[in-house]
């Protein structure tokens, strides 16, 4: 029972540095809590890249039928970066569901929940 996680502890990583992962490396989860962090990063670079792509275009003296062509490069980026942080984000509220079932899990693999509350929470 020592090496029991605290739910108040992956709570308060979710809350204050969840957003890489944190909570998810403190519960054992490292793949996905370097997915999770990766995926912000990116999608944040991939949206200012088209962001700045955009504002020197525009700046530059660009028509704005070239700056909002479908398939310039402004739009692709910005775009990919959007879909993929809002992917981040459903994925980071969904984990304040997802603590309470990964640890209901490692605790039921440790052999400190019984069968029988087990399939009392997972239903």
């Amino acid at each position: 029972m020592q090496n029991e996680k605290s739910k108040i502890t992956a709570y308060a990583l979710w809350l204050v540095i969840g957003a890489f992962g944190a909570h998810r490396f403190y519960l054992g989860r490292i793949k996905t809590g370097i997915l999770l962090a990766a995926l912000l990063v990116v999608s944040i670079g991939l949206a200012t890249a088209g962001g700045l792509m955009l504002y020197r275009a525009v700046d530059s003296g660009a028509s704005i039928e070239t700056v909002v062509a479908p398939g310039s490069s402004y739009i692709v980026l910005t775009s990919v970066g959007t879909l993929m942080f809002f992917a981040w984000a459903v994925w980071y509220l969904l984990d304040l569901i997802f603590i309470h079932t990964m640890m209901k899990k490692d605790q039921l693999r440790a052999g400190n929940l019984t069968q029988k509350k087990a399939a009392e929470v997972f239903e």
